[in-house]
């Protein structure tokens, strides 16, 4: 028993010859019949089929064009979440170093009041004492 190869695949079954191998094929117009002859595939059948085929590849070019256009529209997205969560990062950052800025102000303005009025009660307190302190020298 041999098998016979189809462009160097071999069958499961056993060949019975050449005749096996043409007798799967289809011809562009032309098909074997379980018989082995040749019958002509009509002209009505031949522009269903082609009809058929610019239909699927109108279909396929339509589809590909959706997804084209979402792929963009999903990468539009994207960007525009991350642009705007940086900007709300960035305004956040500036509103913090405002803040920031703003309490050390503060703090030091409360400090030199809190300096002030250490140095004024200290001053009362030597001069309750007949103490005092010499201005022109500090």
């Amino acid at each position: 028993f041999f098998f016979q190869a189809e462009d160097g695949i071999r069958d499961a079954q056993e060949s019975r010859g050449l005749g096996d191998v043409y007798k799967r094929q289809e011809y562009m117009g032309i098909k074997r019949s379980q018989k082995g002859r040749r019958r002509m595939i009509s002209a009505d059948k031949r522009a269903r089929m082609a009809e058929k085929q610019q239909a699927a590849e109108a279909y396929s070019k339509q589809i590909s064009d959706i997804s084209r256009m979402t792929h963009w529209y999903e990468g539009k997205l994207k960007a525009d979440k991350r642009n705007t969560l940086l900007l709300s990062h960035k305004t956040a950052n500036i509103e913090l170093q405002k803040a920031l800025e703003e309490l050390k102000i503060r703090r030091r303005s409360q400090l030199k009041e809190l300096y002030d009025t250490e140095a004024e009660r200290f001053k009362q307190e030597l001069a309750a004492r007949g103490l005092s302190i010499l201005k022109d020298r500090l």
